[in-house]
């Protein structure tokens, strides 16, 4: 298979491109490596099963969003079927991500979910993303420490932990402001979801990156990233190439999370994938980019 990368000219700077070569051996790691399904928008868990044999992952970090097998709407009636079904295949969901706009504690669709989520047996929730609105700042984290606390107190209610994941351009976009949200939180509800893509865009150390969200850190998100590169000049406009074509060192990301034993789910985005149907030789190059997680996980 080709794993190369026939998008925009970009940096690359670590020189690390995947082998196709790579055996993925799903038993020898200690974590989860599962896919988030963004991308395709499977309808059936049969094809969801098809899709985790195509990929080679452990299970799904599940879309529960509109227009997915399970929506919030109907998470209540469908997702611990779907869970438990998937289970009966040998695939985990150790967690969902919920819709980007899944940030009120308070609201009856959040409480629904979570309260779903607990019934399914998933240990973890992704919650959507907070945006500067206009206040000032200090202020603006207060409130958002508020809605944590909340979020927490869902999450021991329902035996769910719920995570924030670092995104770029929204509060919490690394892990030095994270970890201010997270301050005095308790960990057993609350969790740090790591991205690597994002992070890289902070220049954040990725070992300092881990430990200031210790012991919060829940899970992984695998991205590359990279810039595209204009008349000879790196300009400002972010490319998402596939893992191991752009500025991620991954040998560093998994030898770290190694060293802190972290067991905690690595959830696979192909942020890379325009079509909402992915190709064969897309797919060719997921199962590719997980078994080289895979060996790093295993070999450093």
């Amino acid at each position: 298979m080709s794993l190369s990368w026939n998008g925009e000219q970009a940096l690359y700077s670590n020189g690390s491109h995947l082998q196709s070569q790579f055996t993925p051996d799903p038993g020898s790691t200690a974590v989860d490596f599962v896919y988030f399904n963004k991308r395709p928008t499977v309808q059936t868990i049969a094809q969801l099963e098809a899709l985790a044999r195509t990929l080679e992952v452990d299970g799904f970090d599940l879309c529960v969003r509109p227009g997915y097998l399970v929506e919030p709407a109907t998470a209540g009636d469908r997702l611990a079927a779907v869970v438990r079904q998937l289970s009966d295949g040998g695939l985990s969901v150790p967690l969902v991500t919920a819709p980007a706009d899944f940030i009120d504690p308070t609201a009856a669709e959040t409480k629904a979910l979570i309260a779903a989520a607990g019934a399914a047996g998933v240990p973890r929730l992704k919650i959507g993303y907070y945006y500067r609105d206009g206040s000032p700042y200090a202020a603006q984290i207060d409130t958002i420490r508020r809605a944590l606390t909340a979020f927490g107190e869902l999450g021991r209610r329902h035996h769910v932990k719920i995570m924030y994941h670092t995104h770029q351009g929204c509060i919490g976009h690394g892990a030095a402001v994270l970890a201010n949200l997270l301050r005095d939180q308790d960990p057993a509800h609350l969790g740090a979801y790591l991205d690597t893509g994002h992070l890289w865009l902070t220049r954040e150390p990725w070992a300092d990156a881990l430990d200031m969200v210790t012991p919060f850190l829940s899970a992984i998100g695998i991205k590359d990233v990279t810039c595209k590169v204009a008349a000879g000049r790196v300009t400002n406009e972010v490319l998402w190439p596939p893992t191991g074509e752009g500025l991620v060192d991954w040998p560093l990301v998994m030898g770290e999370l190694k060293k802190r034993n972290f067991d905690g789910p690595i959830s696979v985005h192909a942020q890379y994938l325009k079509s909402m149907d992915p190709s064969t030789a897309d797919l060719g190059r997921i199962a590719a980019e997980v078994a080289y997680l895979r060996q790093l996980a295993d070999g450093v």
